[in-house]
């Protein structure tokens, strides 16, 4: 979630940089700094959600039973 609005925070400073009367120069190397922070941030949330939706399996295990266990083998008879 911190991640979030720091992405929320940055996206505010987007919008109020052309505002701020810095020079040309300045507003290229601000807008580049601010989107790749933008761009890490929203990678960083990216692979949260997968990690949180895609559970890794352990080695040896189906449809949430180990291999060779009599549970699993119940399940697959």
């Amino acid at each position: 979630m911190k991640d979030v609005k720091n992405i929320i925070a940055l996206g505010i400073i987007v919008a109020l940089v052309p505002f701020l009367g810095f020079p040309a120069s300045w507003k290229n190397v601000i807008f580049a700094f601010l989107g790749l922070a933008i761009a890490g941030l929203g990678y960083r949330v990216l692979v949260h959600i997968r990690a949180y939706q895609n559970p890794v399996r352990n080695e040896g295990e189906q449809d949430g039973a180990r291999v060779g266990t009599e549970e699993s083998k119940s399940a697959h008879e």
